[in-house]
């Protein structure tokens, strides 16, 4: 009978055949009146009675309704519960990269914990600000979970987080900081006898190694966490390491190795389904393709890259990808393509800080300057990229070097002596700001 004096009122559609959707609304402003007009305490005993409702119907299919749940318990009294499902909402979210909803989900649910689980909300998401290009929102994140570490006196999760912030570290080039930071952690790994730690400081401190130019390290430190991750059978960062093998592979010139590596590497991450990790190995194969001379073939490995890349958005690895794919135009003579992309590329790094990335990018810059006939332009913008490496110690490969001085071969001969020196004292003496206004003045 109310059912029916509703309908007549057309504020419910009495015609639905299910009993649920009966009693829906037919309008949004007639249920924000109705739902107004209830008492605070009868809305949030509403809202957990549906939500202890939809738990006990779901069964497995639960997962699937993880923010229906987070939502009607967090307009409950129920704590416990409130907690429990922001956290799984969160975690679900940022498995598919809906990085918004995941960071909601996390600072929401961040005041509600107590001190001692607040640490891995945190780390979550910093993960998720770091993935975004928050870099230094996340670095405070961390810095948060290394003070309650210290507070609870947690020495693991201290390491573990020294560990996540060494590889922020590395990122921004700021090598020093980072190997401080994992060695202090593998210290602690060790004894504590944490293998999981101790393989992933080891890839790390390989990372940093082979970005300082030292590929031999990166490759013992390297096959040492490959060592561990085989006896733990983790395929994700045995994919990982093979990727990382593969680029020290490269470097050293060996393209054919770098790319078997990769493909092995792609294959197990498909298999696991790392989204972000196929994207970095379509990448890695790309720049193989382009080393080797298969333009075709890496243009649409990149492209396929840069569209995952942006689908969980990374916006570091999308800079990287847009760089790669603006040397690709480059090589296939498509020079206004190659400045568009070297221009989106530049602003991404100069917004994240990255001195190693910024470097590399100068470089390929200076190289479309030198077959578009600008020597000087050439030269001033090689010479700043040598700068920013002296200031991170981080030298070109001697693969990439080659590369490049066959390249610039051209600018250098095209000027005499004195104006050679002059373009690079130029180049040498502009500041961060001044480089990337003179690097974007035609991209």
């Amino acid at each position: 009978m109310d059912l029916d004096r509703l309908a007549n009122y057309e504020l419910t559609p009495l015609e639905s055949t299910d009993p649920e959707l009966a009693y829906l609304f037919r309008h949004l402003i007639t249920h924000e009146v109705a739902y107004e007009s209830l008492t605070y305490a009868t809305r949030e005993a509403l809202h957990e009675q549906y939500a202890r409702f939809l738990e006990d119907r779901l069964g497995d299919k639960i997962e699937a309704y993880l923010d229906v749940l987070a939502y009607h318990y967090e307009r409950s009294e129920n704590l416990p519960k409130k907690c429990e499902y922001l956290l799984k909402a969160g975690a679900a979210a940022q498995a598919r990269y809906a990085n918004e909803s995941a960071l909601g989900y996390y600072q929401r649910v961040l005041p509600l914990l107590p001190p001692e689980q607040q640490v891995g909300a945190r780390l979550k998401a910093g993960q998720v600000l770091e993935l975004t290009g928050k870099w230094p929102e996340a670095s405070a994140e961390y810095q948060k979970v290394v003070e309650q570490a210290q507070q609870l006196g947690d020495r693991l999760t201290l390491a573990r987080c020294q560990t996540i912030m060494g590889e922020l570290a590395r990122k921004g080039g700021r090598f020093a900081d980072a190997n401080h930071l994992l060695e202090e952690a593998s210290l602690t790994f060790k004894e504590f006898s944490d293998d999981d730690g101790i393989a992933q400081t080891l890839h790390y401190r390989g990372t940093v190694a082979s970005m300082q130019g030292e590929y031999e390290t990166a490759r013992k430190l390297y096959e040492e966490s490959m060592a561990l991750r085989e006896k733990q059978g983790d395929k994700v960062h045995i994919a990982s390491l093979l990727s990382n093998l593969g680029i020290v592979a490269r470097c050293q010139g060996d393209y054919q190795k770098a790319r078997t590596l990769h493909e092995q590497s792609l294959s197990l991450r498909r298999e696991v389904g790392d989204k972000w990790a196929i994207g970095v190995s379509l990448n890695n194969l790309g720049n193989v393709a382009i080393d080797q001379g298969k333009y075709e073939e890496a243009r649409i490995l990149h492209e396929e890259g840069l569209a995952v890349r942006r689908e969980v958005g990374d916006m570091w690895a999308e800079s990287n990808a847009l760089s790669n794919l603006g040397n690709l135009a480059r090589l296939q003579q498509k020079y206004e393509e190659a400045r568009a992309r070297f221009g989106q590329s530049l602003k991404i790094f100069i917004e994240l800080d990255d001195h190693w990335s910024i470097a590399y990018l100068l470089e390929d810059m200076s190289c479309l300057a030198a077959v578009q006939n600008q020597p000087v332009r050439a030269l001033r913008l090689v010479s700043a990229a040598t700068k920013l490496r002296e200031s991170i110690g981080a030298p070109l490969s001697e693969a990439d070097q080659k590369t490049l001085d066959g390249v610039l071969a051209q600018a250098r001969q095209a000027l005499d002596e004195a104006d050679q020196i002059k373009a690079a004292e130029d180049g040498r003496d502009m500041n961060l700001q001044q480089l990337a206004l003179y690097a974007l003045e035609t991209s």
